[in-house]
């Protein structure tokens, strides 16, 4: 979202929120270079990782969590912990279509399906 779109609809008290304090965790993929577009998103704090490091990350430290495609490089011991960051601690998940079938669908059995 633009931010003068957001400041139009009277929500700059909104993006101002989330450049101050908004954090961003991209997970690489095989296809999408999230490097690329998290410098031109708002947030305070913005990391780009590779799927092996998840592990090494606290989630709940951010309040999204981007994985790019297809998913399948992220350790399957990282999905317990991917579901507590959503189900348990309310974080949320953005994932490319790829990633619903890798990620989602395993992690979250029934609710989207590819």
């Amino acid at each position: 979202v633009k931010k003068r779109k957001m400041e139009a609809l009277n929500k700059k008290d909104i993006v101002e929120a989330v450049e101050k304090h908004g954090k961003i965790l991209a997970v690489s993929g095989r296809y999408e270079k999230p490097e690329k577009i998290i410098p031109h998103m708002y947030a305070s704090e913005k990391k780009v990782i590779k799927p092996k490091d998840i592990m090494k990350i606290d989630l709940n430290h951010y309040d999204v969590v981007l994985i790019g495609c297809p998913g399948n490089e992220i350790p399957n011991a990282a999905h317990t912990r991917i579901y507590k960051y959503v189900a348990e601690n309310g974080g949320w998940l953005i994932t490319t279509d790829w990633a619903i079938r890798s990620i989602v669908e395993i992690i979250f059995p029934g609710f989207i399906k590819w």
